[in-house]
């Protein structure tokens, strides 16, 4: 079996940032091709894994995208402009080492301005003309020939594991949910159990300007289930301020989220995830989020859909600097296989035998011309 920050490693090699996601959907497409039925990257760039199954239809999704930079112009000076894309974490951005797509190395810096101005600036008070990078550039045609207006630019730092199992580095948010869910396929095409289920893994795109790649994936497979396998907070560093015990940690298992910004996820669903949890001795958290995930997208399409989000507890979102355990990853995985190895059942939303479920789009799943096909 491959190991999960062995694959989240390779998954942050190829980091792009949202709406430039190719490079890493190449590399899932590769990684996911021999351990499902089918394989295939849709009309926006989500790469759809399918494990035939004649039960419920279940969607598990983790968006491959990361925030990060792209360039809007460049100067005179050979200065590279940049714009931010998703929430990036501005307060951890100085003398940052950016790589941009085409392989350009620059450092990020603020605009100091007369007397310090940017470092009496508020956080929203921050705009796109008080930061800049670096190249080492002569002049502008110098900047041009190593990057280009539209191009993207993600962080480059040093990815550590201590000896407590913990990463420190970059884009766990959301690689290590795509990593998990490439082990999930591999654990699934070794067993051949999936409970019956008919299994939709999809790594979606745009989850970090507007979860569009999971609103197309939902619309087009319809499914019974959905989950998101994501990253959230972990309040227990003193940064968060914790004010009582029931703030999810770093280390104590998968966090199965009641709210968040968009969504209140389905009770039934997540006590089944209890259930299983508990049958199966894996830890487990449930939490509250300022923020939200691509299940939210899932929510309203068809005639609606079951949700709820599977995360793995995170200190320092959207920072050079993210930190994650390796046992609530691994537990994250026990959780969804073990999930997975019986029939989902439920109540059907019409007819007993769900004989008028709605279809997708094609007969063959969701496919359509156009589609990039495995």
């Amino acid at each position: 079996m491959t190991d999960i920050f062995e694959l989240q490693a390779r998954l942050a090699g190829t980091a792009c940032v949202s709406g430039i996601e190719q490079r890493t959907a190449a590399l899932i497409r590769e990684l996911a091709a021999p351990l499902a039925d089918e394989v295939w990257i849709d009309t926006p760039g989500n790469v759809i894994a399918h494990v035939r199954g004649t039960g419920r239809k279940i969607l598990i999704c983790a968006h491959m995208d990361v925030v990060g930079f792209i360039v809007r112009g460049v100067d005179e000076k050979g200065f590279v402009w940049l714009s931010r894309i998703g929430g990036v974490s501005l307060q951890s951005c100085w003398n940052r080492l950016l790589r941009f797509e085409n392989g350009a190395l620059g450092t990020l810096r603020f605009v100091s301005g007369e007397n310090g101005a940017f470092a009496k600036k508020k956080v929203g008070e921050i705009t796109e003309d008080d930061y800049y990078c670096d190249l080492g550039a002569a002049n502008r045609e110098e900047a041009l020939a190593a990057v280009s207006v539209g191009e993207g630019a993600v962080w480059v730092s040093d990815r550590r594991e201590t000896a407590e199992g913990v990463l420190i580095g970059p884009y766990a948010d959301d690689q290590v949910g795509c990593a998990i869910l490439l082990r999930l396929l591999e654990e699934l095409k070794e067993s051949g159990n999936s409970g019956g289920n008919d299994v939709y893994v999809v790594f979606t795109v745009r989850e970090e300007i507007g979860v569009i790649g999971a609103l197309v994936a939902g619309n087009r497979l319809l499914p019974d289930f959905g989950i998101a396998v994501d990253v959230t907070t972990a309040w227990d560093a003193p940064i968060n301020r914790p004010k009582y015990e029931g703030y999810t940690r770093l280390g104590a298992g998968p966090v199965l989220t009641v709210r968040d910004a968009l969504l209140i996820a389905d009770r039934q669903f997540n006590d089944r995830l209890i259930a299983v949890a508990e049958e199966n001795g894996i830890p487990y958290q449930q939490g509250f989020s300022k923020g939200g995930t691509d299940a939210s997208s899932f929510q309203g399409v068809g005639r609606g859909v079951a949700v709820t989000n599977v995360s793995v507890p995170q200190r320092y979102i959207h920072t050079a600097e993210e930190m994650i355990a390796r046992s609530d990853a691994e537990h994250v995985l026990r959780l969804l296989a073990a999930f997975l190895s019986k029939p989902a059942g439920g109540a059907d939303r019409e007819k007993p035998d769900g004989s008028d479920r709605e279809k997708p789009d094609g007969a063959d799943g969701g496919k359509e011309e156009g589609d990039i096909h495995v």
